[in-house]
């Protein structure tokens, strides 16, 4: 039968994280969550199984005291949530679901167990192997049919006869990299959050290999984008902003490139995040789903 422990503590909690997560992907990583969660710094709520007074999973949980609900430890941004257990005992994570009983929110979730498979899917997390590919048209080769890369590559050139140049890490463009993504999404832009601005720009520090891109016309800043390579190497391409001014297929142009600074990187995935965004689909990324665990249930 399996005990559990609740621990609020800061140290405590972050001992239990690092002994029980993996630290592959970057949404795995305590540093990675603390830049997120450091903002609001709602009250931890970490669950603590145990088996015979043998450790063998950890639920972490914050309770957001704005929304009066429990939430993953880091907050709404966090994709690839999951409850960590020793393996062996991925079937348990039923009876973590089960501790549960005030109002909950757990988005994102990701796992192989038979409890998790049975939640709804809240979405699709879209990605694209690299493994097997060299080159942008080696991607046009294998995921687009002809007519498809015609296309691609009328969108590359439209671009390219701009002359746009691109500057890798020119820090201050992070500021108009916020603006433009308020511009292009306005109220559902992710940067009207308090601290959200705080937390990219963190993210610039950060300890793992940092790609923020900057696509420029001349001296014309005509959008950013920001991504990051994690231990599991990764390419987590987390956000852009387009200037409204900035050319038909533009936005379409920053995404190929990022797939190429990814390959260029030796990375072996490519992470687009969740949701389709309007293009992901088109562009014919992977997916794999995200359940989602609610009560009161819906």
């Amino acid at each position: 039968m399996i005990r559990f422990e609740q621990i609020q503590d800061l140290e405590n909690a972050r001992k239990w994280w690092h002994h029980f997560s993996p630290g592959e992907m970057l949404y795995d990583e305590w540093e990675f969550r603390w830049l997120f969660y450091k903002q609001e710094e709602y009250p931890l709520h970490f669950f603590l199984g145990f088996e015979n007074d043998e450790p063998i999973g950890l639920l972490p949980l914050q309770k957001n005291t704005d929304k009066n609900w429990y939430e993953f430890f880091g907050g709404q941004y966090m994709e690839n949530n999951q409850i960590y257990v020793k393996p062996g005992y991925e079937e348990a994570r039923r009876e973590f679901y089960k501790l549960l009983h005030e109002k909950t929110n757990l988005e994102y979730l990701i796992g192989d167990d038979s409890a998790t498979k049975a939640l709804p899917v809240m979405d699709e997390k879209f990605f694209l192997p690299l493994s097997d590919l060299q080159s942008l048209e080696d991607y046009f080769q294998k995921y687009f049919d002809g007519e498809g890369r015609g296309k691609m590559r009328r969108k590359m050139r439209h671009i390219e006869n701009e002359n746009i140049h691109i500057i890798k890490n020119h820090f201050e463009d992070i500021e108009q990299f916020f603006q433009f993504n308020i511009a292009n999404f306005q109220e559902s832009s992710t940067f009207h959050l308090k601290g959200r601005k705080e937390s990219f720009r963190e993210i610039l520090s950060f300890k793992h290999p940092i790609y923020l891109l900057s696509f420029y016309k001349e001296n014309e800043l005509l959008g950013v984008s920001l991504a990051v390579i994690g231990h599991d190497k990764t390419y987590e391409y987390l956000n852009l902003g387009v200037n409204t001014s900035a050319p038909r297929d533009m936005k379409s142009y920053i995404h190929l490139k990022n797939i190429e600074t990814a390959l260029e990187a030796g990375a072996q995935v490519f992470n687009a995040g969740c949701s389709d965004c309007g293009w992901k689909g088109l562009f014919h990324l992977e997916r794999s789903p995200q359940y989602q665990f609610r009560l009161p249930s819906e």
